[in-house]
């Protein structure tokens, strides 16, 4: 059995996270729990993650929460990390979905590759069917393609205990990073072709600012370039 801890970092995510937890909690293969890192919220993020945390779990998905003041992605995905009880951690954000199947579809690939330290799956983009339509027109979603994202990849809990956590210092980035670090360490991911994650655009999301996007991958890309000179 594939034991499957699935962490949710939420920072004002109110208007979305219910969704995204659904979509987490009702797979076809049920993950073992769903840690829900609220990172300082200040809308309803935390009663919302809260009530669905005292819910009895309709399925072997029981939801935890984890609150704490807003210090960044980077250290919500650590302290969902270190709470994971699981064998296998996938990262979700709080206003993305799965595909029902996404989990299975990572196990089926895992169960056919067992040399694999992680698998990743295909994703796609959608417009927040929220926006006006003279905002959604500022979006252009890709089609589908290889997911290098943290909710289209399932890694291996082992993985961590290697490479170490996310960096802290990075406000955006810090999955890249993660990545070049560990395929830098030789671990072997692997690619199959199922739509796994929907990717929710919004103005909102922090991601979505051309500057600071930019500013973080100069971000990583130094720190990867530093990492080569230190490891040649």
């Amino acid at each position: 059995m594939t034991r499957i801890s699935v962490i949710v970092p939420a920072f004002n995510a109110a208007h979305t996270l219910a969704q995204t937890l659904a979509s987490a909690s009702t797979q076809s293969c049920p993950p073992l729990e769903i840690i829900v890192v609220n990172d300082g919220s200040t809308d309803g993020t935390e009663r919302m993650a809260l009530e669905a945390a005292m819910r009895k779990p309709h399925a072997a998905a029981p939801v935890r929460l984890i609150s704490q003041p807003n210090r960044g992605v980077a250290t919500a995905m650590n302290q969902g990390v270190r709470a994971a009880r699981g064998d296998w951690i996938t990262i979700l954000d709080a206003d993305d979905l799965w595909s029902p199947d996404s989990l299975s579809s990572h196990v089926a690939c895992l169960a056919e590759n067992p040399h694999l330290d992680a698998c990743l799956g295909w994703m796609n983009e959608f417009t927040c069917p929220s926006l006006a339509p003279e905002v959604a027109a500022h979006f252009m979603p890709r089609e589908a393609q290889a997911g290098w994202l943290a909710g289209a990849t399932l890694v291996k809990r082992e993985a961590f205990d290697r490479i170490g956590l996310f960096d802290p210092t990075l406000k955006l980035g810090g999955w890249i990073d993660w990545v070049d670090r560990a395929r830098g360490a030789g671990l072997s991911f692997g690619v199959h072709e199922h739509l796994v994650l929907h990717r929710r655009l919004h103005p909102s999301s922090l991601s979505m600012s051309e500057v600071a996007r930019r500013g973080a991958l100069l971000q990583v890309a130094r720190l990867a370039l530093l990492r080569k000179r230190q490891n040649p």
